[in-house]
This record gives C-alpha cells, structure tokens and sequence, in this order.
C-alpha cells in the first residue's frame, strides 16, 4: 500500500506536475511546480491553450514555504492533498501574459484563475524512478480574462524526486494521455518540440533550465496528452 506520506513535499528537492485538457483538446493546460529546499526557493510555470487563441503562461520564482502555497507580487496559488492518490485541489489567483509566441517574454497582461479538482484513481498509479505518476479526470473552472471556462476532462499529475530530475535533464519524457497514442515531436539541445499534431506548446525559463511542454492530440480524436522537454543549465 502507498505511504499518504509520499505526497508531501520532500527536504531534498522535488517536482510537482498536473496536466488538463478537455475531452476534444480544444483546451488544456498544465503546471509545475519545483522545490529547491536547500536554495530555499520554489519555482513555478503555467499555461492555458486554447484552439484559436494565443497561450497564456507564467514561470515566476517564490520563497519556499512547508506546504505548497505559493504567495508573491499579483499572484497566489495553492495544492492541496484532500485524500492521499485519490483526490487533489488546485488555486490560482494571479497575472499571465497572452503569448503570440510561446518563446516570447512579452505579452497582453490578463488575470488567470484555477479553481480545479483532480480525481485520481490509487490503483493507476505508476512508479517512475523515485516518483510517481496517474492519470487523472479533471475538473472546475479556469478564468482567463473576463472569460470563464467549465473543465471536465482528463489530465496527469506526477511527482518525481531529486534522481528523477537529473535523469531528465537534457532529456525529453513523453506521456500517453488517459486514452492517447505517441505523440509526433522532433528534439534538438534536448527540448522537445511539437509535431504536426501539437494544439499548443509553451516555455518556461527558470534560473534552472528550460522547460517546453507541448499538447498534443490524435488526429482522429481518440485521444489526447502532454510531451515534455527540460534543458537544464548551470545556476
């Protein structure tokens, strides 16, 4: 049986990850967040995509705290454990920049808004190095600008340690969705680029490295789901 314990923050640095997308993937996003205890820092990127609509994102530093919330200038978040691998609650308050271009670092300023629950079944879960991983349905509501949206679909969410991590940089993870194929991408530097399928991808600079994660869904609409790239640099 899984420790609950496990799904606490760790004193050694570690990686929160949850992932959402509609039924269609006409909209989805995702989130990570990354503790550094001993830096005593956390860092945390976002974005929405939405078919049509430029990307919405935001990658920020904060001071650690013990929990997952995160309090900083025009934003506050927070991620909850209502019930160890079964049920999740996420809270976002803050400001995003609308993208033309995901590698851009300037944009429209607009508030985005999570207020989301994510259902996990135990029996899903998966190991993966020293984390783990499940498959999730999602849903709530995310606000974005003065629009807001009703979720419920699918997503992922992991949590992945310090060896996991390391594994990963310069190095690409691809994910399956709750009833997805592989997703075409190509890798160049150990980023993860979209292919012909990609709805979205975003970019988030960190002091640490680079993260792309792009959303991908088939063509014939079985399916849906997220690839992932890292670039990691000195810091």
């Amino acid at each position: 049986m899984s420790d609950p314990a496990e799904e606490r923050p760790r004193a050694e640095p570690d990686l929160f990850t949850f992932e959402f997308w509609s039924p269609l993937a006409t909209f989805g996003g995702h989130i990570a967040l990354w503790r550094w205890p001993r830096l005593g820092v956390a860092w945390y990127a976002t974005a929405v995509f939405r078919q049509g609509e430029r990307v919405v994102a935001l990658a920020d530093e904060f001071p650690l705290k013990r929990t997952l919330e995160l309090r900083g200038n025009g934003l506050w978040a927070d991620h909850n454990v209502e019930d160890p691998f079964v049920h999740w609650s996420i809270g976002l308050e803050a400001f995003a920049l609308a993208l033309d271009d995901p590698d851009d670092d300037r944009g429209e300023r607009v508030p985005l808004g999570y207020d989301l629950d994510v259902e996990l079944d135990p029996v899903t879960r998966r190991e993966l190095g020293d984390g783990y991983e499940q498959p999730a349905r999602v849903h709530g509501e995310v606000l974005l600008g003065t629009d807001a949206y009703d979720l419920d679909g699918f997503g992922w969410r992991a949590h992945l340690g310090l060896a996991s991590l390391a594994a990963t940089a310069n190095g690409v993870r691809t994910r399956h969705g709750l009833h997805g194929g592989v997703p075409r991408y190509t890798v160049a530097d150990g980023v993860a680029r979209p292919g012909d399928d990609a709805f979205g991808s975003a970019v988030a600079d960190t002091p640490g490295g680079r993260l792309r994660k792009a959303l991908y869904r088939e063509p014939d609409g079985s399916g849906a789901g997220f690839t992932e790239g890292w670039q990691a640099r000195p810091y």
